[in-house]
């Protein structure tokens, strides 16, 4: 990094840290802010970008770094190659509450344990029958929240909440194929109802998950949830978040000044 970018400034963060108030430091002596690490390090890096007017490059750093992938940067060289040639676009960013910054997606209830046991399964057994087992998976273990939203109250284990629009429909979105859609994605799968277990199952299994009155896909500018029965625990980016009553997410069109590549 050094020898390739010979004016940056690297500042290694420690564990006592609070990490916003150091980027808002480096931030502030520089024209460019940088990040390595996590999405959800991302995410605050992001929020600290927007705040303070400066463009940010992504050096993939974490476990599954989808942020930096979806901008075209998923290794060190791309991110250099990028900040060299001043190739720059701007993505949108989702806010929580006008607080808390989203840049890949957000979830409630087991969604996150769906996915790890769906992507553990998938090279050996192939995406949709790790489809059927992680919801078999998770339904047999289900922890359900109820939630109200547009004027009606249901029952869910499965929340999903994207930044811009996924791929492919359905309950297994992986990709996007912009990130400046001004649009937020949401799929809820609906489990309080009667046999909605066996329902879902069968709907998966035959590929018509879609179609089934069980699943509810919205996209749209903003969003908003209560959950009825006091705080749920609100995941972000890969990270365990906060416990929220209400949730109301918004997209800012465009906010982030980000380096990729570009055609």
């Amino acid at each position: 990094m050094r020898k390739a970018l010979p004016r940056t400034e690297i500042v290694e963060l420690s564990k006592d840290d609070d990490v916003i108030e150091v980027m808002r430091a480096a931030a502030g002596r520089a024209e460019v802010l940088a990040v390595g690490g996590g999405d959800g390090t991302v995410a605050c890096a992001a929020g600290v970008a927007v705040e303070t007017d400066r463009p940010l490059a992504v050096f993939p750093g974490g476990t599954f770094n989808h942020f930096a992938k979806d901008i075209g940067c998923e290794s060190v060289a791309k991110t250099v190659d990028a900040i060299r040639r001043g190739s720059v676009s701007r993505v949108d960013l989702v806010y929580l509450n006008e607080r808390q910054v989203v840049i890949n997606t957000a979830s409630i209830g087991s969604y996150p344990k769906f996915v790890q046991v769906r992507e553990k399964l998938e090279r050996r057994i192939g995406k949709p029958l790790a489809a059927v087992y992680a919801m078999l998976y998770v339904l047999r273990r289900d922890h359900p929240v109820r939630i109200r939203f547009d004027n009606k109250t249901i029952q869910t284990s499965l929340f999903f909440l994207g930044n811009s629009v996924y791929l492919p429909a359905g309950f297994a979105p992986s990709l996007r194929s912009r990130l400046d859609d001004g649009l937020i994605d949401v799929r809820i799968l609906e489990t309080g109802r009667r046999f909605s277990g066996v329902r879902i199952l069968t709907a998966l299994a035959l590929g018509r998950l879609q179609r089934s009155p069980l699943y509810h896909e919205l996209q749209v500018p903003e969003f908003t949830f209560t959950a009825v029965d006091g705080p749920t625990v609100l995941a972000r980016d890969g990270e365990a978040g906060d416990r929220y009553t209400e949730a109301h997410f918004t997209v800012r069109y465009r906010a982030l000044a980000v380096f990729r590549p570009l055609p």
